[in-house]
């Protein structure tokens, strides 16, 4: 080996980076994500049905949730991404 070359270092086992379940469960990441949820869902809520909540008119409760749920998985799905990576940069550095 060249007196100037760099060892290769050992690929880093996946074992050592956390499971994609224990990251999207983590205290943080889902309150963050709740509020999110909250703030965007109840935007959205109000631009797809406003007209019928301010009427009193009957609205799709399973619209409802998924206007919540939708920025909810979005926002979990950046912080995931986000730590994933991290992770990565930290097991090559």
């Amino acid at each position: 080996m060249p007196a100037d070359a760099k060892p290769k270092r050992p690929r880093p086992s996946l074992s050592s980076r956390p499971s994609v379940l224990s990251i999207c469960t983590e205290k943080g990441i889902v309150k963050r994500a709740a509020i999110v949820a909250a703030i965007v869902g109840t935007i959205l809520n109000f631009i797809a049905q406003g007209d019928f909540l301010i009427k009193g008119e009957p609205v799709s409760i399973w619209k409802i949730c998924l206007t919540y749920c939708v920025p909810y998985c979005v926002a979990t799905y950046g912080a995931l991404t986000a730590r994933l990576e991290s992770h990565k940069r930290a097991d090559w550095a």
